[in-house]
């Protein structure tokens, strides 16, 4: 079963259309038109909104006098009384189902029946005509009612349709609605032809109840031909006080018997033409459509040779020819001939063969070297590195050769001496130099010269060179800004090597209260934590301090230095509370800050300590909810802060007792520079802040708290 290949237009477009259609087949030449007959049939009428326009007719041929392609064949309607060359609607392809009587590869439109339904709601009330259409040429036309305020009382569901033994049956379904009451359905069964509907073949009378639903089935006699079919069934009720309005029917195509075969004929001729070992030449064919019909062709070749071919054209018109192309490959061995079979095939059938004898000559003699398996080690170079070639050059040509290996991998070129290589050996050869420092890019040439210096083979490589890079990076992540005589805290410091190889790095600690210098060693992209003790005694100066950490690289001497400013507060322990608290922590990746707050109860009393803190875009959580000291002792607050985004984040506290606020403070948190990779501990790190580096570590660990116990004892605890 065929689409007909026409998109639905409105009729504005029909003198546009109906010329390319008219080019489409020009190649007619000056042949008679061709001649058409045709049936057009309207299924049932009246219709009512929500229905469909279904419609069906036969197509009848007279051979001889030129064929039109599928697409020539058109439905349209419009209402009468209107013009229809302005106001006509054309059905769309994929509304048309065109089934041939013949077997039809080239899309004819030969004798044959056609099937159309589309729905016709929005139309207005009136009677419209329907029109067959091929060429443009009207051959047929119908009539039906449409009346949008009509209610459809009857449905027609055929659920199978199948012959067996000369009888046609058909199994079927009648649905009412809008009827509460009995009613008793006629129903007929067509097979019409092309001079209309004609009596039934079959009756049957079915009753449907109150259940509004009958199925049955029925069988007769099937006067189906040879060729493409039609099955009809109508139903309209019988019941006086449920005259159906709008009757029922299904329309079916059918194929009786296999399809006819028409005559199509053709013929191929083919040039001479010769080959030769290792190339490809190419050869002509012609093909003519000797029949009476268009018809596409399609061209195919067996042979010892490899063949390839070009063949691409529509429908050619009888006595009109088109040409091909086929390629032809040899390879060694294959002179001095093979055979050569073309096939001229329409659909299933062969119907022109043409065998030649190939002359194919033998391939030219060569002097060739192939170079193999190319590698070039290590992968990624640095400035310094050994450079390592390593190649197999096989002899591929028909004479033995001495060769010599040349190379270049930059201003200098080094030759080799020569060796041989006979037919079809193979020989494997490294060349060995070290990366140039200062250049990022090296081009190495490598050819191979045959004894007299002339080029066989050869191959040109970008080879890229990383620099040598040892950056340092140091920054204080965790530090006591503010503390007071007789008190020591421990800052924490990242290093790191930001370059891409491992070096020895100095880190020094300048001071009045803290010391370091101390050499390190790190990796590429290493990081490692050192813990820094602030030792203020009873009598330290107060005021305020830079402590300066520099890490310099001991092979380049490129340097990195963070400070900040220490503030040594005077002490003063009568009636007072003393606050000290990590100021910033330095965060890489997905994990918090984790601050301690460390506050001494010099009240002269037992007393309570709480700590707020302003808002907080990120999760946050404070351990324990309160500290109670007795005078003189110590403890903690923990505070665990997540920002939300990754960006620096500044976050308010206060310390409160006794109703008001004894202390207030920031706890910041900064990004670092993509996180610390291969975090190390060094022997300076002591105690390293066990609490902080479980967070960066572990990761799982989201939270530790801590509570008072019996005034002076303090646990750790630990959960997810």
């Amino acid at each position: 079963m065929k689409r007909v290949n026409f998109r639905e237009v409105d009729n504005g477009m029909k003198k546009f259309l109906f010329s390319v259609l008219m080019l489409s087949f020009v190649g007619l030449g000056f042949c008679a038109d061709p001649i058409y007959t045709g049936s057009v049939e309207v299924l049932t009428t009246p219709l009512g909104s929500g229905d469909a326009l279904t419609i069906y007719g036969f197509i009848d041929h007279t051979t001889g006098q030129g064929t039109l392609a599928e697409s020539s064949l058109q439905l349209r309607y419009y209402k009468v009384g209107s013009d229809p060359e302005v106001s006509s609607t054309y059905l769309s392809e994929s509304s048309i189902e065109y089934l041939s009587n013949y077997e039809n590869p080239d899309n004819l439109l030969l004798d044959g029946a056609y099937y159309a339904e589309r729905a016709v709601s929005g139309l207005a009330n009136g009677t419209y005509t329907v029109q067959l259409l091929i060429n443009g040429k009207i051959l047929d036309a119908a009539q039906f009612n449409y009346d949008s305020s009509l209610q459809r009382n009857s449905n027609l569901r055929v659920s199978s349709v199948f012959t067996s033994a000369g009888s046609l049956t058909a199994d079927y379904v009648i649905e009412k609605e809008n009827t509460p009451e009995n009613v008793t359905y006629s129903v007929g069964f067509y097979t019409p032809s092309i001079n209309g509907l004609g009596n039934a073949d079959s009756t049957d009378s079915l009753f449907v109840g109150l259940d509004n639903s009958t199925a049955t089935s029925v069988t007769f006699t099937s006067p189906l031909i040879q060729g493409a079919n039609l099955f009809v069934v109508k139903v309209l009720s019988t019941t006086p006080s449920s005259p159906d309005l709008m009757p029922a029917g299904f329309v079916k195509l059918w194929m009786g018997g296999s399809p006819e075969a028409i005559s199509v004929k053709g013929t191929l001729t083919f040039a001479d033409c010769t080959a030769k070992e290792e190339q490809t030449k190419d050869g002509t064919f012609t093909v003519k459509n000797t029949g009476d019909y268009p018809a596409s062709y399609t061209v195919n070749a067996e042979s010892g040779l490899e063949t390839s071919i070009s063949f691409t054209t529509s429908l050619i018109q009888p006595g009109n020819s088109a040409d091909g192309t086929i390629s032809l490959t040899a390879v060694e061995g294959d002179s001095p001939s093979k055979l050569l079979t073309i096939k001229l095939i329409h659909g299933s059938a062969t119907l022109s063969t043409v065998s030649k004898m190939i002359t194919v000559q033998a391939r030219d003699l060569t002097h060739e070297i192939s170079i193999l398996s190319y590698k070039i080690t290590p992968s990624n170079i640095m400035e310094g590195d050994e450079v390592i070639v390593s190649f197999t050059l096989k002899n591929t040509g028909d004479f033995d050769e001495r060769v010599r290996v040349e190379y270049s991998s930059g201003d200098e070129t080094i030759t080799g001496n020569s060796f041989s290589l006979n037919i079809g050996d193979s020989r494997t050869k490294t060349i060995t130099f070290e990366a140039p420092v200062g250049a990022d890019e090296v081009p190495f040439t490598l050819n191979i010269l045959s004894e007299d210096g002339s080029l066989i083979a050869g191959k040109v490589t970008t080879i890229y060179v990383e620099q040598l890079s040892f950056t340092p990076y140091v920054r204080w992540y965790n530090k006591f800004e503010q503390v007071q005589q007789g008190n020591n805290t421990d800052n924490k410091l990242t290093i790191k090597n930001k370059g891409n190889t491992a070096d020895w790095f100095n880190v020094k600690i300048s001071s009045n209260y803290a010391s370091l210098d101390k050499d390190y060693y790190l990796g590429a992209e290493q990081s490692a934590s050192i813990t820094v003790p602030v030792v203020i005694v009873d009598n330290s100066k107060t005021g305020a301090y830079a402590v300066t950490a520099t890490m310099c690289s001991l092979t380049t001497s490129d340097c990195a230095s963070d400070d900040f400013t220490l503030t040594v507060l005077g002490k003063n322990y009568e009636n007072s509370t003393i606050v000290l608290n990590q100021t910033m922590q330095e965060l890489s990746g997905n994990e918090g800050a984790v601050f301690e707050v460390l506050v001494k109860n010099f009240e002269g009393a037992t007393t309570t300590y709480t700590l707020s803190t302003g808002s907080f875009n990120g999760e946050l959580q404070i351990s324990p909810s309160s500290i109670t000291l007795l005078n003189g002792e110590d403890g903690k607050f923990y505070v665990y802060a997540k920002p939300e985004n990754k960006i620096d984040e500044v976050l308010t506290y206060q310390v409160l007792a006794n109703g008001g606020v004894v202390d207030r403070g920031n706890l910041t948190m900064s990004y670092g520079p993509g996180g610390l990779t291969g975090l190390i501990t060094l022997s300076e790190a002591g105690s390293v802040g066990a609490l902080v580096l479980s967070v960066a570590l572990i990761g799982a660990l989201v939270f530790l708290g801590i509570r008072a116990f019996n005034q002076s004892r303090v646990e750790l605890k630990y959960w997810k």
